[in-house]
């Protein structure tokens, strides 16, 4: 798990872990979470993050489901390190709310 002790803890409604932030990111762990959980927490978090912040997510695997569904508004990079999947969201275009519940998704 990823240390976010230097960062503040925020709550998010509808998220299933801790979400973290600074001026620049916010971040969320679900490394440990089962599907559809990384989803749903991904969509919380770009739902709700301040302008020109960025997103966090650490998971164990490329979350693939995810990528299509955001693609089109977030630049997304993807880079493994200690054994975790980090991708780093930045908004290129605005869009209204995910559906956090992923009712929307196949």
């Amino acid at each position: 798990m990823f240390d976010f002790k230097f960062w503040k803890k925020v709550s998010l409604a509808n998220a299933t872990v801790e979400f973290y932030e600074n001026d620049e990111y916010l971040a969320f762990d679900s490394s440990q979470c089962m599907p559809p959980e990384p989803m749903i927490n991904a969509r919380v978090g770009l739902n709700n993050l301040k302008p020109n912040q960025k997103l966090i997510m650490l998971n164990h695997k490329n979350p693939l489901g995810l990528l299509p569904s955001v693609k089109p508004y977030y630049d997304i990079q993807t880079t493994q390190k200690d054994g975790l999947f980090w991708l780093v969201f930045t908004k290129i275009k605005e869009h209204s709310n995910f559906d956090e519940a992923c009712k929307d998704h196949p």
